[in-house]
């Protein structure tokens, strides 16, 4: 089976199972920080053995004509589990990732400022944060070293309302976390290509 199905298929719906259970009351913040700690171990040790190298891709310095992804979550964003199986995924897929659940989007404009990157990823759960996604893109856009950097957002807030991508100022929006790294090249072929 491939590991983007495990992913998309297998860990994610877990994952927001045990946000439901959480949101029902059915479980405890211990029982949700466990079964996600879990779910992270699970995907660190699928991802390890079905690396190219047999183990953690090392990223370390970009290739001449490297992808290169920034991941965050959005301001105010707790739920990240997405955000780690889509870095995975951007990683299989020949990226170089940066960011991730650990980085702050208030640091997303001195991380733009400081690094190249053709792509900045957010991650969006709850629709309460869409107003504060909107600006932080705003920001992220006059800060970044690339004129032309793409905008992908993504989560079960645009999953069940496609339209906010437009609303916060994204130029891409991913359904599920396997067509992310396929619609992000295409935006480049396309940017490249306009010239």
């Amino acid at each position: 089976m491939p590991v983007e199905t495990v992913f998309v298929e297998l860990l994610a719906p877990t994952a927001h199972r045990l946000g439901e259970m959480w949101t029902q009351d059915r479980c405890d913040f211990t029982d949700v920080t466990l079964g996600l700690g879990r779910l992270q171990r699970v995907l660190r040790e699928v991802s390890a053995g079905l690396s190219p190298a047999g183990g953690a891709v090392d990223v370390g310095e970009p290739a001449e004509g490297a992808r290169r992804i920034l991941l965050l979550p959005s301001p105010g964003e707790q739920h990240t589990f997405g955000l780690v199986m889509v870095a995975e995924l951007f990683r299989r897929a020949g990226w170089e990732v940066s960011g991730g659940p650990w980085e702050a989007a208030s640091d997303a404009a001195r991380l733009v400022d400081s690094e190249w990157f053709d792509v900045v990823g957010f991650s969006l759960a709850a629709e309460m944060h869409v107003d504060a996604l909107a600006e932080c893109i705003g920001v992220v856009r006059q800060a970044s070293r690339n004129g032309q950097v793409g905008i992908m957002v993504g989560g079960p807030v645009f999953r069940s309302r496609p339209e906010l991508a437009n609303r916060v100022g994204a130029d891409l929006t991913a359904v599920d976390g396997r067509e992310a790294p396929l619609l992000a090249s295409r935006f480049l072929v396309a940017r490249w290509r306009r010239g």
